[in-house]
């Protein structure tokens, strides 16, 4: 009798397992601060006819935060990570959920009241035969090695891991323009 309690439960629970195997995890509100945390972005996942936002909030209020600026962003669900630098005045998205690395919105920098400035895809910063060197994900490739800000807050320095003889390549975007500089 005990013995078959325990296979109907060890069978009830494959069969959970397996029903639920091939779902993915639905994204959930995320918020994103500053180093500082003197700026916070909360990016809220697209929902049935309602596009991904993205809200940037400035914090250390009385009555709590201040909106900076709210928009749709042009991810289908919703960016992976986004970056605020300290002094609040661009964020920086990367990739799509699902589709890391592999979509124009490999990179996405936006500016003053949240105007998008420039989008970049992997292509835009490595050619063919160095993306063979990318190490491959279910969900597309594992592609950033790194990141900060510099000029106070006006240059993001990314860099892109690569294997083999390759190696890593760095890159720095001015956040006004999104243009690659030196």
């Amino acid at each position: 009798m005990k013995r078959s309690i325990v296979l109907c439960s060890v069978y009830a629970l494959i069969s959970v397992s397996l029903v639920f195997a091939g779902q993915t995890v639905q994204p959930k509100v995320k918020k994103f601060y500053s180093a500082n945390s003197n700026y916070c972005l909360m990016v809220q996942p697209s929902e049935g006819d309602k596009p991904c936002k993205g809200t940037l909030y400035q914090t250390g209020y009385k009555a709590g935060l201040l909106t900076v600026w709210s928009v749709k962003f042009p991810n289908p669900i919703t960016p992976v990570k986004a970056i605020v630098p300290d002094n609040g005045k661009y964020v920086v998205t990367l990739d799509d959920w699902e589709n890391i690395g592999t979509t124009d919105n490999m990179i996405v920098i936006y500016g003053k009241d949240g105007k998008l400035v420039k989008k970049y895809e992997i292509s835009d910063f490595i050619n063919i035969k160095q993306q063979e060197n990318l190490t491959e994900l279910q969900s597309g490739y594992d592609w950033l090695g790194g990141y900060s800000f510099e000029k106070d807050g006006e240059v993001f320095v990314f860099t892109i891991k690569l294997t083999g003889e390759s190696g890593n390549k760095t890159f720095k975007l001015l956040l006004k323009t999104g243009e690659r500089t030196e």
